[in-house]
Formats: structure tokens, C-alpha cells, sequence
């Protein structure tokens, strides 16, 4: 049993941009893809998810300082800091959950696609790390491995559900069918983004809006490109600081490079995965006739819309806004930089709108550091645990997501007894009725296109008779 764990906990700490390639290298050979075209997938997709890295440490480069300033500017003093998604997965895979996550989440995987209560099979491995943590969490308010491994089976199977719902919208903005985002913090935002966006459409004004950087370059020419954009952030956040005149060109110049290079970095991505989509449809279709599926893939696929780069560039300002909220106890950190991973799916279900993703991030932001207060010591003990705590007058803490959060509080209501199946039940329930809405919606999208597809027969029909 040591020998198996410590082979999984090796693969874990190989880390994404090793993990992610092999994974996908394998996939493809299990979808019948010949070894060379099951390398070439691997490797253009690992050096696609390498370049992401790269572009997004831009925004560490030039924004984590620009946040400091910022901090220090409003004179916030907090028990816990925000140590990021980094630490988070550290914590994550090092919990008693993390041991045998990976194949844990596998088999939950293959049990929902067996009994057809989902459509995407997630070969996003390295993100498992979310299942761990919040299943470490609950180990840590329990004291029960068996608890934790019940909040990760009901974190990978709601975010699995999440995930097919979220499938339709991303075929619809980017283009790219089969594919799925069941990646637990991006999955967890759409049923807040689908609600908001409701609400959206209800009101006189903000409905008919559609503002976004290419409708912007269309009207106001270079100033609305997406890398003019990161330049003009750019220069009001360095400005804001006190910058002085070479730093504020080069912050200025660091986000331009942001907004332009990100969605290049998503197309070489992309180079990979649009084959190894095909070749897993083919796959299915033979084995398993009439049944669509999607392949699970990391949230950083849909980082080509400029929506979600500019809107990402606005939540680092407003998060330090959020942290003034008085209810607050833990200092904006790391996950500054991650405002993109945040508000992916905000920018999709909203059409690309920049107005309405920027409303719907900040209403995010003051959600997650709610729930971060709350969990904030709890999460400072298991990362102590883990030899992870922090060393100085601040608690470690890390983003906490709407989902898992509301779910974890029966346990701290309810206490350790009856919170956990209060929790599960309340799991179960949320799960089948994503599994229900999302049936709904596939089968009234069905019904409308068997009337359109009415339509253009009975129009071809009179075109015949004339």
C-alpha cells in the first residue's frame, strides 16, 4: 500500500507542466492514436501549457509588486494572508485525502460516465489537487479520513456535471466542440455566472450590453486592441503606486505583452488538443453509438478571450477593495495573479461582456474571502500539518470556492456529527440537479433545432415548387 502511494504521491510532484503532456500522450494512445501523432499531442500540448506559464508569470512579474504597493497604501492588517493556488495544491496532495486521489477521482469519473450521469470523461489530472484539498479540509474539521474522501467524491463528481453544463456555452464563444472545463474552481463559478446572467437580462440597460475588446478595436481602433488595453491598465496601476518613470513603462509594457501573447499561447495549446478531441469522439462513437461525451480539460483553455485578460487585470484592484469589507480577516497574496482562473467562465456565459464579467467577478471576490475568513484557520492547521504553515504573524490561507465553501459550513453549523451527512445529502442534491438542468437544456436545444431544421426543409420545399 506505501509502495502504491508513493508512486502516486511521485507523480503528483512532478508537477502540471510534466504531468499534463504524459497524461495526454497516454490519453491519445488509449483513443487509438498512432505513437508518433500521441507524441506530437503530448508534446505541442505540454509546450503550450509551459508558454501559459510563462505569460501568466508575467502578471507575478509586474502586478504582485503593484498589489503590495497597493496593500501597504491602504494599510491593511489581516491573521491570514492568501498564499495562492501553488500552496493550496501542496496542501492539497499532501493531505491523508491526497494519497490516492488520483485514482479515486478516476474511478468516480468512470462510475458517472458508466451510469450516464455525465458526458465528460476529465483527463485534467494535475487539478485533481482540488478534490484533496477540500477533502483535507473536512478531514481536518472531522477527523475522518472516510469524511474527506466523501467531500472529494462530491467535489469531482459536481464539478464533472459543471463541467457538461459549462460544455455548450464554451462551443458557442470559442468555437472548439467536445470540450469541457470540469476544472473545480472554474466549474464552480458557473452556476453563479448562469444566475447573474439571468438576472442580467432583466434589467433595462445592462441587458443589451455587450462590450468587449473586439468590438472595442472595431470602434475606437488601437485603443481598444487587447494589448493597448493592458498597456493603459497598466499605466494607471504603476501611476497609482508612485511609479516612477521606468517602472511605469515597463509595467506598462508587461501587460501589453500579457494581452498579446496569452492567446497565442492557448492556440498552440489548442493545436493539440483539437486532435486528440476528434480522435476521442471517434473513439466513442464507435464503441459506443449515438453517445456524445467531452473530453475535461484545465480552465487555462479558455484564457484565449481578451475579456477574461482585461477583466483579470480590473480584479486586482477591486480584490484589495474586497479586502477592506469588514468582514475580512485575510490579506489579498498569491492568487492576485490568478484573477483570469476566476472569471474564465464568467466571460464565456456572459458573451465576452466586459461589463457584465467585471460585475460578476467582484461579486465572486466578496464571496470567496467571505468563505476564506471562514475556513481561513482550519486551512492554517492542515498547512501546518503538511509542514506548510507560515512562519511569521500571518496564518496561511487560500481561495475557498463557492461550491465546496456553502458545503463545508454544515459542518462548522451543524458540528462533526451531523454536519458531514447533512453536507453529503446537500452534495448529492446539488449534483442531481445540475445532472437534471443540464438534461433540460440539451433537450430544449434539441427541440429548437428539430424546428429550425422543420423550417429549412418546408423553405427548400416551396423553393422547389416555384
Amino acid at each position: 500500500m506505501e509502495f502504491i502511494s508513493s508512486i502516486f504521491q511521485y507523480i503528483a510532484n512532478l508537477g502540471s507542466n510534466v504531468v499534463v503532456p504524459i497524461m495526454f500522450f497516454l490519453v491519445a494512445l488509449v483513443f487509438g492514436v498512432s505513437f508518433s501523432k500521441a507524441f506530437k499531442i503530448g508534446l505541442t500540448i505540454g509546450i503550450g501549457f509551459i508558454g501559459l506559464n510563462l505569460v501568466i508569470g508575467l502578471f507575478w512579474q509586474f502586478l504582485s509588486p503593484v498589489a503590495e504597493l497597493l496593500l501597504s497604501k491602504f494599510g491593511l492588517e489581516m491573521n491570514f494572508v492568501d498564499a495562492g493556488w501553488m500552496v493550496g495544491s501542496a496542501i492539497g496532495f499532501a493531505s491523508p485525502v491526497g494519497t490516492f486521489i488520483i485514482p479515486f477521482a478516476l474511478l468516480v469519473n468512470i462510475i458517472l460516465l458508466s451510469t450516464n450521469l455525465t458526458k465528460t470523461l476529465n483527463v485534467d489530472i494535475w487539478n485533481f489537487w482540488h478534490y484533496a484539498f477540500y477533502g483535507g479540509v473536512v478531514y481536518t474539521l472531522t477527523g475522518s479520513v472516510l469524511w474527506g474522501y466523501v467531500m472529494a467524491a462530491i467535489m469531482a463528481a459536481i464539478s464533472l456535471v459543471l463541467g457538461d453544463i459549462g460544455a455548450n456555452y464554451i462551443e458557442e464563444e470559442m468555437g472548439v466542440p467536445g470540450i469541457s472545463v470540469p476544472q473545480c474552481f472554474a466549474a464552480s463559478t458557473i452556476p453563479l455566472g448562469l444566475a447573474l446572467d439571468s438576472v442580467y437580462n432583466k434589467i433595462p440597460g445592462l441587458k443589451d450590453v455587450n462590450i468587449n475588446p473586439e468590438k472595442l478595436s472595431k470602434k475606437i481602433g488601437i485603443l481598444g486592441e487587447p494589448a493597448t488595453i493592458g498597456a493603459i491598465l497598466g499605466l494607471i496601476l504603476s501611476i497609482a503606486v508612485g511609479y516612477d518613470l521606468p517602472m511605469i513603462l515597463q509595467t506598462a509594457l508587461g501587460m501589453a505583452a500579457l494581452m498579446f501573447l496569452l492567446p497565442r499561447m492557448v492556440k498552440i495549446l489548442m493545436e493539440g488538443l483539437i486532435p486528440l478531441s476528434e480522435a476521442a469522439k471517434n473513439f466513442m462513437q464507435k464503441r459506443f453509438k449515438g453517445k456524445d461525451f467531452y473530453i475535461g480539460l484545465d480552465s487555462a483553455i479558455t484564457l484565449a478571450n481578451p475579456t477574461t485578460v482585461v477583466v483579470a487585470i480590473l480584479i486586482v484592484p477591486i480584490t484589495l477593495l474586497v479586502a477592506l469589507l469588514p468582514f475580512n480577516r485575510v490579506l489579498p497574496g498569491a492568487d492576485l495573479a490568478a484573477g483570469a482562473y476566476y472569471v474564465c467562465m464568467f466571460s464565456i456565459i456572459h458573451k465576452g461582456d466586459l461589463v457584465k464579467t467585471t460585475i460578476s467577478g467582484t461579486i465572486l471576490m466578496v464571496l470567496i474571502y467571505a468563505l476564506m475568513t471562514v475556513f481561513a484557520p482550519t486551512i492554517n492547521t492542515l498547512a501546518t500539518a503538511a509542514g506548510m504553515g507560515s512562519t511569521g504573524a500571518l496564518g496561511v490561507a487560500t481561495g475557498v470556492n463557492i461550491v465546496a465553501g456553502p458545503l463545508m459550513l454544515f459542518i462548522k453549523w451543524f458540528g462533526t456529527n451531523i454536519g458531514p451527512i447533512i453536507m453529503t445529502l446537500v452534495g448529492i442534491l446539488a449534483f442531481l440537479a445540475a445532472h437534471l438542468y443540464d438534461k433540460r437544456q440539451r433537450a430544449k436545444a434539441a427541440a429548437t433545432l428539430a424546428t429550425t431544421g422543420d423550417v429549412l426543409v418546408e423553405e427548400v420545399v416551396v423553393e422547389d415548387v416555384e
